[in-house]
């Protein structure tokens, strides 16, 4: 073996032991042939011959010494895997199938080491002299790393008979769950039942001009969603600090006047409902970031260390247009496409639900129905087409002239602009300011 051979990390011995169980064991070789892959093998031969395993277990038939040698000599690679007496040796000379797992972590750990090491040297390249900016490569490193990490690999095509197997099992929970959630709710009924809640790797707009409560909704929806749901929710304030974040929820859940709060002016009674919702809102899954002008590779950054630490659910970012472009563009629109299709990726990436906050133009002050439309999202660019759902917020009693204005009625609405996956619609809601919160909509009894 040459010296190469010897720095670069691998274990014979354990590539061996897994291929011999496989061949001894039917056990062992589901779990051996569902976490590995063939290039997690050191030795060339060793790959032929694991690839040879994954072809006999994709087609139904029985691994053993005689389905093995056949399938290698079908593909070209019996003599470049050894020969049928090295075949028969994988058998004999395996310790124990009952190790598979042992064998298998073995293996794992060493293809992933000799992946970071191909890695490490890419990222050592660029940062010597790539003409990247500073956080692309930082960017790129930590993507290439968390890759590893999660054990991603470069074949990320499947047949559609997998995947429809998993689709099927899908719609069969789904009539088990016939009239449930399938998300993680926002705690306003009538919203829930019309999207079945925030769903996984859905990037999820919330529109509105300024002082429509779009930080109040979103916040109603991390304090639900954390307290009631059980969720881990990350909150990217890039407006308000972290105690003006925890002062809103606390009026929210507390029931407490917000300026009341801001004033200390509280009463016995106040001071009750606040110690006893302390607990519940102190013991919420809510992370509070609340840098300013983040970029979205630094939010991608600190969501995959909350999912490694503490698992994640839900990602909140309080609003798009403050948010900072990594890269300067030709254009703000240009800009904002960018973040967009990112923060999109970022969904689908953790598998969470991404809530992005986003101004409106002006155009809807100027009409005389002031209700939002999708056209008045402002620097909109891809948010449309990188959006699963847009809800924009309308408040008639915003506009002094309206009639809601008028006589001092805080009805609102929540128009669903776009659902990839589902029915629209405009869901009627009630503002509460002196608590900055949406709740569900109660008409006055007549």
């Amino acid at each position: 073996m040459d010296e190469t051979n010897r720095t670069v990390p691998h274990s014979t011995d354990a590539e061996k032991s897994v291929l011999g169980s496989i061949l001894l064991s039917s056990l062992a070789a589901e779990k051996a042939l569902e976490v590995l892959n063939a290039e997690d093998f050191f030795s060339v031969a060793h790959r032929d011959i694991f690839s040879a395993m994954q072809a006999l277990y994709n087609s139904g038939k029985l691994i053993d010494n005689v389905t093995l040698v056949d399938m290698l000599e079908r593909q070209g690679k019996l003599d470049s895997a050894g020969g049928m007496g090295y075949i028969a040796e994988l058998a004999i000379y395996t310790p124990s199938a009952a190790n598979i797992e042992h064998y298998i972590s073995i293996v794992e750990g060493h293809s992933m080491r000799r992946r970071l090491i191909s890695v490490g040297s890419g990222i050592a390249q660029d940062a010597a002299g790539s003409e990247k900016e500073t956080a692309a490569i930082l960017d790129d490193a930590e993507r290439r790393i968390y890759d590893i990490a999660m054990r991603k690999t470069a074949d990320t095509m499947e047949p559609i008979s997998s995947v429809y197997s998993r689709v099927y099992t899908q719609i069969g929970e789904y009539m088990q769950n016939r009239g449930r959630r399938t998300g993680i709710a926002t705690g306003l009924i009538d919203l829930d039942e019309l999207t079945s809640g925030l769903q996984r790797s859905d990037l999820i707009i919330i529109a509105g001009r300024p002082a429509t409560g779009k930080s109040a909704f979103a916040l109603n929806i991390a304090a639900h969603a954390a307290i009631r749901e059980g969720a881990t929710v990350a909150v990217f304030s890039l407006e308000m600090s972290k105690e003006q974040v925890v002062m809103r929820i606390m009026a929210s859940e507390s029931g407490v006047n917000m300026q009341k709060l801001r004033t200390g002016e509280l009463g016995a009674t106040e001071i009750l409902k606040i110690a006893d919702r302390f607990n519940t809102v102190g013991e919420a899954k809510i992370l509070i970031d609340d840098t300013p002008g983040v970029t979205v590779a630094e939010v991608r950054s600190k969501c995959r260390r909350i999912q490694a630490i503490h698992g994640l659910d839900v990602v909140i970012i309080d609003y798009l247009q403050l948010m900072q472009s990594a890269k300067s563009q030709d254009s703000r629109v240009l800009e904002i496409s960018a973040m967009t299709r990112a923060l999109k990726i970022l969904a689908r990436e953790l598998n969470v639900a991404v809530v992005v906050l986003s101004q409106l133009s002006r155009e809807p002050d100027k009409r005389k129905d002031h209700t939002p439309l999708m056209s008045d999202l402002r620097e909109s660019g891809s948010i449309e087409q990188d959006a699963d759902v847009i809800m924009m917020l309308y408040r008639p009693a915003a506009y002094p002239d309206t009639q809601e204005a008028m006589d001092g009625d805080n009805t609102s609405y929540i128009n669903v602009a776009k659902h990839r996956n589902g029915a629209t619609a405009s869901i009627k809601v009630m503002w509460v300011p002196e608590l900055t919160k949406y709740a569900n909509y109660a008409p006055d009894p007549d």
